[in-house]
């Protein structure tokens, strides 16, 4: 099993560049921490081909979004 955690810090504007990571490392379980992300961002956003999405908002729409792919 392989393993890949980022702490992104503002993922939005390096997804492209995460992607390629993901797809050359092609891990089982992604991690992401201080994704600057928020409830505004759809999952639809950061969908990765061949993975599922689970997210965790932080409550009143703040930034900082934590997420696994899996």
């Amino acid at each position: 099993m392989t393993c890949f955690y980022v702490n992104a810090r503002s993922i939005m504007n390096k997804f492209e560049q995460f992607e390629t990571y993901v797809y050359d490392l092609n891990p089982d379980i992604i991690g992401v921490t201080e994704s600057w992300t928020s409830s505004r961002i759809l999952d639809s956003e950061l969908i990765i081909d061949g993975y599922d999405l689970f997210r965790q908002d932080r409550p009143g729409d703040r930034n900082g979004v934590v997420f696994c792919y899996t």
